[in-house]
């Protein structure tokens, strides 16, 4: 609760957000992908275990069901975004208004290099 209050004029999460629960509830960033929607009003989709392993089935989903608020790995998302170089039609749908990462380090410059 602490962390959503804190970051709430940061993030301005609202019932229109779409989540997904990509990580196993037994990872800690899953607290974070639950109970934002549920919080929030939002919708939280769950990802099934065989998509969270495809990078290119994630990002369809993703985009067909308006996501908005993505919670994920570096490394998860590093694999997202060559999905997405791969079906640039699918990345000029997608909605998303915030990445939000964990679990591992960032690699900044890896970043600036995918926006």
């Amino acid at each position: 609760m602490r962390l959503f209050g804190a970051t709430e004029h940061l993030f301005r999460f609202d019932a229109h957000d779409v989540w997904t629960l990509f990580h196993s509830f037994a990872f800690d960033f899953s607290v974070w992908e639950i109970w934002g929607p549920l919080l929030h009003g939002g919708r939280l989709i769950v990802v099934s275990y065989s998509i969270s392993r495809s990078p290119g089935e994630f990002l369809t989903l993703i985009a067909r069901e308006g996501v908005t608020i993505l919670n994920q790995t570096p490394s998860a998302f590093y694999q997202l975004v060559q999905a997405e170089r791969e079906h640039p039609e699918l990345g000029r749908t997608l909605v998303l208004r915030h990445v939000i990462f964990g679990g591992e380090a960032l690699d900044v410059r890896a970043t600036r290099r995918l926006v």
